[in-house]
């Protein structure tokens, strides 16, 4: 479905981005460099390494950046996004806003993104439910808005022009860690690379490399896993006359065999649109564009004027670590927890990780506390993520 985009020249992330119909998002390249480990021959060590460049890592990343501590970040490819496959996570709460806002990215995301208060939840043809947040902002409780849509890989994006003008994070591209070991005095990490592979030591490694982590195994982290039956097709549309800005969603949806869809506006003039399939459905089949059109068409009408920006499949799991820390290695996103994507409570959560542990980490560092305050974050993200999976899982329930 989604063929090669075409990248920017420049690792600047300020124009916007391209689209042509069906092709995805065209997304930047960032540089691969060699290594200071490859030049010298020498073995380095780092206060920090984080693994993985997606919203949690780079959230990370900008984090110590911002108070000063020196680290480094391995990212196996080099862009942002999931290679352009699609828009992932796009609706950010407010307490990600209000972290994005001391960052120094939030005015970005502001000014690119789709600020919105309304929701309705319609049973078949009937409006059930609704709410609209305007009220709440009414009480000024915050300068940032209760929610924010706006596509992944922006925000993502943002991060990384942010972390290159604070300096203090080396990102290198590139990189993939194949292997790993700890002891009682520091972790040693080995990287591949374009240019060869090589070594370097940390004194904290923070795995933020997603759900498929080698890291679990590694260091012997045990999980809770459940496994679900789910099946959606997500669509990212452009529409010539587009519906009113509110999330809409059908608990049971008779343009889509009175199974459930998610309706969002977000950046770009783009919506997503998510429907769900039965569970025996076929994924490929199920997220042709053939299949996606017939399904905009009972949804809209016959003569809905759309173009479709990306389309594909997504199935999902639940699962808990039982730690977020094994001896040098801290857990967060998507390594420390997976949850359905009901609620916005995946990405969201992973930029509460790692706002959680970065001041941490900077107070242990420059040993203004003890290291025992590094042990309060398995304390208090653990019974974060593990909330998180028991809602999702509830409403999962609920949808089938």
């Amino acid at each position: 479905m989604l063929e090669t985009p075409t990248p920017y020249s420049e690792v600047s992330f300020t124009k916007d981005y391209e689209f042509t119909q069906g092709s995805g998002y065209a997304l930047p390249e960032y540089p691969f460099a060699v290594p200071p480990e490859l030049s010298t021959g020498q073995v380095h060590r780092y206060p920090v390494v984080i693994v993985g460049g997606g919203i949690t890592g780079l959230t990370l990343a900008c984090s110590l950046a911002r108070l000063g501590v020196k680290a480094v970040l391995l990212d196996e490819d080099n862009t942002v996004g999931f290679n352009g496959a699609s828009s992932r996570g796009i609706c950010y709460t407010q307490k990600s806003l209000e972290i994005f806002h001391k960052l120094g990215i939030y005015e970005r995301i502001a000014k690119k993104g789709i600020q919105w208060n309304v929701g309705r939840t319609f049973a078949g043809e009937d409006e059930v439910y609704s709410f609209d947040l305007r009220q709440q902002n009414s009480f000024n409780l915050s300068t940032q808005p209760p929610f924010i849509n706006i596509q992944q890989f922006y925000v993502e994006g943002y991060l990384v022009e942010r972390i290159y003008e604070l300096g203090q994070v080396e990102l290198r591209w590139k990189s993939r860690v194949s292997a790993f070991a700890q002891n009682a005095d520091f972790a040693t990490l080995t990287v591949e690379t374009p240019a060869g592979s090589y070594q370097l030591e940390a004194d904290h490694v923070i795995d933020a490399s997603g759900s498929h982590t080698p890291f679990h195994q590694w260091v012997g982290a045990t999980k809770q896993t459940q496994r679900g039956d789910d099946r959606w097709c997500i669509a990212d549309v452009r529409f010539s006359r587009h519906p009113p800005v509110e999330r809409h969603t059908w608990i049971e949806a008779p343009f889509n065999e009175n199974r459930a869809v998610w309706q969002h506006l977000m950046a770009d003039d783009v919506w997503r649109i998510d429907y769900q399939m039965a569970p025996n459905a076929d994924l490929d089949d199920g997220s042709s564009l053939t299949q996606v059109r017939e399904r905009l068409q009972r949804q809209f009408g016959k003569d809905v004027e759309v173009e479709i920006i990306w389309v594909g499949p997504y199935a999902y799991r639940s699962q808990c670590l039982d730690q977020l820390r094994v001896g040098r290695v801290f857990f967060m996103g998507d390594t420390a927890k997976i949850v359905s994507p009901f609620g916005a409570r995946g990405g969201n959560t992973g930029v509460a990780d790692a706002d959680n542990l970065a001041w941490k980490l900077a107070a242990v560092l420059r040993e203004r506390a003890s290291p025992t305050l590094l042990d309060s974050y398995n304390e208090e993200r653990l019974e974060a993520a593990q909330q998180n999976v028991r809602v999702t899982n509830r409403t999962t329930r609920f949808l089938r």
